[in-house]
């Protein structure tokens, strides 16, 4: 029985390890005005992002943390031309350069914003590859998109960081009996498996009420919207303030900031 057993704590021990290493990860999206950039400077710093929304970090500006260097954004990324593909090539390039440099060992959460929009440029660039730059995408096409995503994300949730995604949201309302559907936006059906990706699925919302607009994390599945908590399952409320720190905290996970870049 020694072996078994001994076989037994290793795989306890591992699990344990990998556990600790491991950071979650998260995927914010909903709709524009919903505060799902300015939720971004809330989670563990510095703070990285990569910018494929067009002025999408405008707001982080007016907080000033870009200035206090907590937050660091790349905005090279939303330069995008569908007739002359650059930003998905660029931000691979630049992502590979960052890793063989240990930067992210330094980074505290790394993020992009949004998924909505780089899933966009990685279609272009697709479209680049097979001659039809421009073009109407075809089923290969979404298919291999859905795959480079899957890695995209694989990769990213491996860092040695925080990885946090923002991503807008697709409302549909079916015309026969009336009913709200609600999910991620992406071209092609990759919506769903991107989702399975990610421990962490909130949805941005704001409500108006009477002392003014009040801007939450929806954290748990309500029939409308597709949400989820790994971490705070038995801990978090199905409405969060939006604070990923915070939740971390309440999650009982270690917070710790890394020094900044100053």
């Amino acid at each position: 029985m020694l072996e078994p057993k001994k076989a037994f704590e290793e795989i306890r021990q591992t699990y344990e390890k990998e556990s600790a290493r491991k950071f979650p990860n998260f995927i914010i999206y909903g709709d524009s005005g919903c505060g799902k950039t300015w939720t971004l400077h809330t989670a563990p710093k510095p703070i990285l992002i990569d910018s494929f929304d067009p002025h999408g970090t405008e707001t982080l500006k007016s907080l000033g943390c870009i200035d206090r260097g907590e937050v660091l954004v790349d905005r090279r990324f939303e330069e995008e031309d569908c007739d002359s593909p650059s930003a998905y090539e660029l931000w691979l390039s630049t992502l590979r350069a960052r890793k063989s440099k240990g930067l992210f060992d330094h980074i505290g959460t790394y993020c992009i914003d949004s998924i909505t929009t780089f899933g966009d440029a990685l279609m272009n660039r697709i479209l680049q590859r097979g001659t039809r730059t421009g073009g109407i995408p075809e089923q290969r096409d979404y298919q291999t998109q859905q795959k480079k995503l899957q890695s995209m994300i694989n990769i990213c949730s491996m860092l040695p960081c925080h990885f946090i995604a923002t991503g807008h949201i697709d409302i549909t309302q079916d015309q026969v009996t009336g009913r709200t559907t609600t999910r991620l936006m992406v071209s092609g059906k990759a919506n769903v498996k991107i989702l399975l990706m990610f421990g962490e699925i909130y949805v941005a919302r704001v409500e108006e009420t009477e002392k003014g607009l009040k801007y939450a994390l929806l954290t748990q599945n309500d029939g409308r919207f597709r949400a989820r908590t790994r971490i705070g399952a038995g801990r978090f409320d199905a409405s969060e303030e939006p604070d990923i720190s915070a939740l971390l905290k309440k999650a009982g996970r270690k917070v710790e900031d890394k020094p900044l870049f100053l």
